[in-house]
């Protein structure tokens, strides 16, 4: 007689959840979209603040997207600063209204501020920054969009430098939605493979690189104007970041970025025994509580139980799962020289936060104890 599978509590939950939204949300969702829009354009939008930076505007842009809750930080003039050694004008966003002594802090090192109403999370504030400097995106060689939910890591080379020489239309850091959804309790059956040609392939948003190819062609501008900015996470993953990422795709422009992920499984494969042990217990499953007791299930194994084959699995699967940024930074940052290290993480649970410390300290210098300063500002998440 076949047994019959117990479903977890937390997944019923979560599926009832999903039906009610798909029923019910529907008829609201029309409304918002033929309106929200609109209302924000008419009305929020005048309550935008705008200042004028010393700095010069030259031929590349970076709307750099901030959330400085407690003040700007040193992260935020670290990143304004690498932007202006690679010869790019900052334009600063800010979703929260500034203070006077971080305005004038921001002043002397940017061409343009902009405070917003906190409406549309970053790509609400990327599309007022891109329609701000409307009359300049048709002389520029390059726009970037940046935003401050990651610290930039100094690498031997620049990120500006390392997207430019990918020679593409559109450049960024890493990307998502690269495969099949791996299965945790089958972790070990993960074939590695980039497929790009999915439908919901998509490049992240906290860094993005345009060429005058794109800035320049028919649609771009329209795309920003016409954008469904919305007060929800999910909306602006599918209108923003999957959005303008298949808005490019679609259109023939070429694309990459500077962390490329086919041949990753070959890549674990040639590390040392001892370099596996090292990056496994700071690989970051966030909230993903299937993968949280795979990892410890992994990590508490007898040496007996566990292949290399199944830890290398298990990185796999978690970066298909969870992206690259947020799984990876303890092989990516020291072992293929990427430039970013997530924050959300730390205020996750437990697991997130020690991983992310511990590579702080790994990166060590200035900027690991920048970010470890600053992590002791973002306390765990209650409940």
């Amino acid at each position: 007689m076949a047994t019959i599978r117990k479903i977890p509590g937390w997944k019923v939950l979560r599926e009832i959840k999903r039906v009610f939204r798909k029923i019910f949300g529907t008829p609201l969702e029309i409304i918002r979209r033929v309106y929200f829009r609109r209302w924000y354009d008419r009305v929020e939008a005048r309550k935008i603040v705008q200042t004028a930076g010393s700095v010069p505007f030259g031929n590349e842009v970076c709307i750099y997207l901030i959330f400085p809750s407690r003040g700007v930080q040193e992260s935020h003039l670290a990143a304004i600063e690498a932007m202006r050694d690679a010869g790019i004008s900052p334009v600063i966003v800010s979703n929260v209204a500034l203070s006077a002594q971080d305005r004038d802090k921001l002043n002397g090192r940017t061409s343009l501020i902009i405070e917003r109403p906190n409406i549309g999370y970053d790509f609400g504030g990327y599309r007022d920054g891109v329609l701000h400097i409307r009359e300049r995106l048709q002389t520029l060689d390059r726009l970037w969009l940046l935003n401050d939910s990651c610290w930039l890591v100094p690498q031997t080379e620049s990120w500006f430098a390392r997207a430019r020489a990918l020679g593409v239309d559109f450049a960024c850091a890493t990307y998502n939605n690269i495969m099949p959804r791996a299965n945790p309790n089958d972790y070990k059956a993960i074939a590695w493979q980039i497929d790009r040609s999915r439908r919901n392939f998509y490049y992240a948003s906290y860094a993005l690189s345009f060429s005058a190819n794109i800035l320049k062609s028919e649609g771009f501008l329209k795309y920003w104007k016409t954008l469904d900015i919305r007060n929800d996470k999910g909306l602006t993953v599918r209108r923003g970041e999957l959005g303008v990422s298949q808005w490019v795709i679609r259109r023939g422009f070429s694309h990459g970025c500077t962390l490329e992920l086919d041949g990753l499984d070959r890549e674990l494969e040639a590390l040392s025994d001892s370099a596996l042990d090292a990056i496994l217990p700071h690989i970051v499953a966030l909230e993903n509580r299937e993968l949280l007791e795979l990892k410890n299930r992994v990590l508490t194994a007898k040496v007996s139980d566990v292949t290399r084959a199944d830890k290398i699995a298990f990185i796999l699967a978690a970066a298909a799962r969870c992206g690259a940024v947020y799984a990876l930074p303890a092989y990516s940052i020291p072992y293929r020289q990427f430039h970013f290290l997530k924050k959300l993480p730390l205020s996750l649970n437990e697991d997130g936060r020690d991983s992310t410390l511990a590579i702080a300290r790994r990166i060590g210098g200035e900027t690991g104890d920048m970010i470890l300063r600053e992590a002791a500002l973002k306390p765990l998440k209650s409940g």
